[in-house]
């Protein structure tokens, strides 16, 4: 009994640590900028954009920011049947289980998921650390412990967008106070002028650099550097997973698949790279050929159906017009614009999908 129990507290110690311990450093981390923020601010209060002279109004930040955390982290990513089946084949990044059989029967990790034993729905990746299946998966967020997909990315994004907003509110705060700061009489800020007049740059350097880097100012000028690196950070991450999510209607692996897919269309190396993205010419045809094909040429048949079905680009969401590599590289070559992503239904779908999944 004791044995189990510790090995019980061992199991348990261990998933905590694993999933539950970047939770934990969230908010610990979201109490500590909170804390040092208002820490450092409270003594210039109030500000023009903060006229009270009490912390309590300022709660509403922690809390919103708790709020969207709460909701990024506890809502279903897209693991649902429906949502796993929301998305059409497209043949070139997701190939059908029914173009690929062979492959399917062979458990092959191009369409087949080992850890759910079944074919790869289209637009879904297994995440090994939820144990699960993500249809449109992005990432997994360890802060969030949830996976980023189809169903809580706009809620991942309402995430970022609020911490920037609020960490771009305290900057703004904390640059009021230093400015107030700065404008107010000081015996340095009388030196700095007067070497500047006289032209003693060395001295005004010095004095300035005196004036600022001094006492409170110190803490004010550190802390609208901390919050302006993290808000330019969090920023980034949003113009950039909001870019392509609503303007490429991808994700970021799909991204690189997909410029990979344009770069062998270029370079006409399209077919042999699609066969090689399955597990490789050579290889691929000993492991059919050792499967349940004869010799009489199923091989073969196998082999160039899958390179004539994959070989295909699609003009728009899936069910438009099928077009050829040729018509493709066509247009890559005239000059007349880039072939758009396969699943890209322009920005206002995009969006309207992102935020009502239709």
């Amino acid at each position: 009994d004791e044995e189990l129990w510790l090995s019980k507290a061992v199991r348990w110690a261990r998933e905590l640590g694993c999933t539950r311990m970047q939770v934990v450093a969230y908010y610990v981390l979201l109490g500590a900028v909170f804390g040092i923020t208002f820490y450092v601010l409270s003594p210039h209060l109030p500000l023009p954009l903060y006229p009270f002279e009490s912390k309590l109004p300022a709660l509403v930040h922690p809390l919103a920011l708790a709020l969207s955390h709460g909701v990024a982290a506890r809502s279903d990513a897209g693991t649902s049947i429906r949502d796993l089946h929301a998305y059409a084949y497209d043949n070139i990044l997701y190939v059908h289980p029914r173009l690929a059989a062979a492959l399917v029967r062979m458990r092959h990790r191009s369409v087949f998921c080992t850890a759910c034993e079944r074919a790869k729905p289209a637009r879904a990746r297994h995440c090994t650390a939820c144990a699960r299946c993500v249809s449109r998966s992005d990432h997994h967020c360890a802060w969030l412990n949830n996976c980023v997909g189809r169903r809580n990315l706009r809620f991942f994004l309402l995430f970022l967008a609020l911490h920037t907003v609020s960490l771009a509110y305290a900057a703004t705060l904390a640059a009021s106070a230093l400015l107030r700061l700065l404008r107010s009489p000081h015996p340095l800020r009388n030196a700095a002028r007067r070497n500047l007049q006289r032209g003693h740059l060395g001295a005004f350097v010095r004095a300035a650099a005196a004036l600022v880097w001094n006492g409170t100012r110190r803490k004010l000028l550190v802390l609208l550097g901390a919050h302006v690196v993290l808000a330019s950070t969090l920023a980034a991450l949003l113009v950039m997973a909001a870019r392509d999510a609503i303007a490429r209607g991808a994700t970021p692996s799909e991204v690189r698949k997909w410029h990979t897919v344009l770069e062998c269309a270029r370079a006409g190396t399209l077919r042999s790279e699609l066969l090689k993205a399955v597990g490789g010419a050579v290889a691929l045809r000993e492991r059919i050929e050792s499967a349940e094909c004869d010799k009489s040429g199923a091989t073969r048949r196998v082999s160039d159906t899958l390179l004539r079905q994959r070989a295909t680009i699609l003009d728009g969401v899936p069910g438009r017009q099928i077009r050829s590599v040729e018509e493709a590289l066509e247009e890559c070559s005239s000059g007349s614009g880039t072939v758009r992503f396969v699943y890209d239904r322009g920005w206002w779908l995009n969006l309207r999908e992102l935020l009502f999944l239709r």
